[in-house]
C-alpha cells in the first residue's frame, strides 16, 4: 500500500477517535433522551380541561362588534374572566394564542389583567384541587415550557399552584385560553427527555437562529463521525487477527481463524454495534440535521391562497343579529363563527363537550362535503373533498399529538392538503409541498412511522426501542473507549512529566544502584 494512502487512512482513524471523544457524550444524550420520549413527550394541556376553564358564555346587554370582524373569515366568542371576547382567528391555522381579541362591551382590542383570569386558571384544575394556593408569576415570554408555543412573543400569564401535582399554567392574556400546562412529573421527564433531545434550554431556545445554528454545528460533525465509523467498521470486519488454528494446517500453522471483530471488550462491542445499528444512527442524526433547515434546505413556504378561501368573510351585522339567540341556551362555553356556505354559521361548544352547528336562525346546519364543494366551486377552485375516518400519510396521531377523527380532507390542484374539523370547518392542518417533502425526507425516517401499524404503541416498543437501545449501546461503548483513552493519555503525560524533572535519575539506574 502506498505511504500516502496509509497516512490518509491513519488520519481518518485518528479523526474518528478524536471526534468520538468530543461528541460521544452528546450522542449518548440524544439516544437516551429519545428512549425517554417514547413514553414521555413534550407536555401539552388537556383539550377537555382547556374547554372547561372558560365560564359559561354570558353576553352583555349591548354588544359592540369590532370593524375587524367584517374582514375576518373565522372568529370565536368566549368568556375571558368576566368579559365576553370575540377572537379573530387566523385563516388557515388552528389555535388562538396568536390571534387578536376584542371586548364585546366596548368593541376595542383587549388585554386582560392576570388577576382577572385567576378564575379561569382555577377552573382548569380538577374539582378537588381548585382551591389550592396560587401564585401569579406575571407575564412570561421566555419560560422553559412555552418556547414552542405560538404567540409567545405576546407573552402568557403564568400561574403556579400548590396542588399535589404542582401544576403550572400559562394563559393567553387576550383570549383567556390555557395554552400550556405542566405538572411536576411532566417537568421531570421533560428535563431528561425532550429538553436535552432538542436542546430546548430556554437560555438557548429563546434565540431561534442561535438555537438552530447550534444544532446544525453539533449534528454536522456527528454525521461525519458516523460515516467514518461505518467505513472503519466495514474495513475492520473479518480482519485476520485471530489465533492460529494449529500447526497441522497446510500453511504451516499460519492460517488464522475468522473473527467478525479484531477487537476485544468495549471496543468489540462498539465495533459490532456499529455494524448492526450504525445505519440507523446515521439516519437519525442526518434527519435531525435536516430538520433544522440548513442553508434553506426544505424551507417552509406559506400555504396557497385557496386554503384561506374555504370560508368567506364574516358579516358583523349578521353576527349581531344571531347573538341574542345564544342567551336562551345555557351551558354554552364558546361559539365559533364561519361562512362556509350561504350566510353565517355558528358552532356551539357546550360544557358537556358536545358541539352543534347552526345557521344564523339557530336551525341545525351540519357541515357536509357538498357544502365544501360548492364553496370551492364558487371560488373557482378545483379540489377533491373526502371525509377521512382514519389516518392517512400526513394526518395521523402519534405519541406527541392526538388527532381528532373524522375530518374533511381537501386535496387542492397544487397537491396541497387541507384538513378541516367536520363540525365547525376549522382548519386543523395544512400540508403543502414543503411539508410533504419534509414528511418523507426528514420526519418519516426520523420517527419511523411511515405506515399506520408502525405508529401503534406495541410496534413502537417492539421496533423502535430495540433500535434505540442498540444505538445507545454503540454510543455508550464509544464514550467508554474515549474515557479510557483520555485516562491513558493523562497517565502517560504524568509519567513523561516526572521523567523530565531536573535532577531525577531514570528508574532503571536507581534499581541498579540499589542492588547489593
Amino acid at each position: 500500500m502506498p505511504t500516502g494512502r496509509k497516512a490518509t487512512i491513519r488520519r481518518i482513524f485518528l479523526l474518528h477517535r478524536w471526534l468520538g471523544m468530543g461528541l460521544a457524550p452528546l450522542m449518548v444524550m440524544w439516544c437516551l433522551s429519545g428512549i425517554v420520549m417514547l413514553w414521555h413527550p413534550w407536555p401539552t394541556p388537556d383539550a377537555e380541561r382547556v374547554l372547561r376553564a372558560h365560564p359559561d358564555l354570558h353576553l352583555p346587554a349591548t354588544t359592540i362588534l369590532p370593524p375587524a370582524l367584517n374582514v375576518a373569515r373565522r372568529a370565536r366568542i368566549a368568556m375571558a374572566g368576566d368579559d365576553a371576547v370575540v377572537t379573530v382567528l387566523p385563516d388557515n391555522a388552528p389555535g388562538s394564542s396568536d390571534a387578536s381579541g376584542f371586548s364585546l362591551r366596548s368593541g376595542r382590542a383587549v388585554t386582560h389583567r392576570a388577576e382577572a383570569l385567576v378564575p379561569d386558571a382555577r377552573a382548569y384544575l380538577p374539582g378537588g384541587e381548585r382551591d389550592a394556593p396560587l401564585h401569579a408569576a406575571g407575564l412570561r415570554r421566555t419560560d422553559q415550557w412555552i418556547m414552542n408555543t405560538k404567540g409567545r412573543a405576546q407573552g402568557f400569564y403564568r400561574y403556579d399552584f400548590a396542588d399535589p401535582e404542582r401544576t403550572s399554567l400559562y394563559i393567553a392574556p387576550v383570549s383567556g385560553d390555557v395554552v400550556q400546562s405542566t405538572t411536576r412529573r411532566e417537568r421531570f421527564w421533560a428535563w431528561i427527555g425532550p429538553v436535552p433531545h432538542w436542546l430546548y434550554f430556554s437560555l438557548l431556545r429563546r434565540h431561534d437562529r442561535l438555537w438552530a445554528d447550534t444544532l446544525i454545528l453539533l449534528s454536522a460533525p456527528s454525521i461525519f463521525l458516523t460515516v467514518t465509523g461505518l467505513w472503519i467498521g466495514l474495513r475492520r470486519f473479518g480482519s485476520r487477527r485471530g489465533r492460529r488454528t494449529g500447526a497441522g494446517n497446510r500453511d504451516g500453522g499460519r492460517r488464522r481463524r475468522f473473527r467478525a471483530s479484531p477487537y476485544r471488550g468495549a471496543a468489540m462491542l462498539h465495533h459490532l454495534a456499529g455494524l448492526s445499528f450504525g445505519l440507523f444512527a446515521l439516519s437519525w442524526i442526518t434527519t435531525g440535521f435536516l430538520s433544522m433547515n440548513p442553508a434553506g434546505f426544505l424551507e417552509k413556504t406559506p400555504p396557497p391562497d385557496w386554503t384561506q378561501q374555504i370560508s368567506g368573510p364574516l358579516d358583523a351585522r349578521a353576527v349581531a343579529a344571531a347573538l341574542p339567540a345564544l342567551q336562551k341556551e345555557p351551558g354554552i362555553v364558546a361559539v365559533e363563527l364561519d361562512h362556509i356556505g350561504p350566510g353565517l354559521f355558528l358552532t356551539r361548544l357546550n360544557r358537556d363537550g358536545t358541539r352543534r352547528r347552526t345557521d344564523d336562525r339557530a336551525r341545525p346546519a351540519p357541515l357536509s362535503a357538498d357544502a365544501l364543494r360548492q364553496q370551492l366551486a364558487q371560488n373557482g377552485i378545483e379540489a377533491r373533498v373526502d371525509r377521512l375516518a382514519r389516518d392517512d400519510a400526513y394526518y395521523f396521531s402519534n405519541r406527541h399529538r392526538t388527532r381528532p377523527f373524522p375530518v374533511f380532507r381537501i386535496a387542492g390542484p397544487d397537491g396541497t392538503r387541507l384538513y378541516l374539523d367536520p363540525v365547525s370547518g376549522a382548519p386543523l392542518l395544512v400540508v403543502g409541498q414543503a411539508a410533504r417533502e419534509t414528511r418523507w425526507i426528514v420526519y418519516g425516517p426520523h420517527d419511523l412511522d411511515f405506515l399506520s401499524f408502525l405508529r401503534a404503541p406495541s410496534s413502537r416498543i417492539l421496533l423502535l426501542l430495540p433500535l434505540l437501545c442498540g444505538v445507545a449501546l454503540l454510543c455508550l461503548c464509544g464514550l467508554w473507549i474515549g474515557i479510557c483513552r483520555m485516562g491513558y493519555m493523562l497517565d502517560r503525560h504524568r509519567r513523561s512529566a516526572r521523567r523530565r524533572r531536573p535532577g531525577r535519575r531514570p528508574v532503571r539506574q536507581k534499581e541498579r544502584e540499589s542492588r547489593p
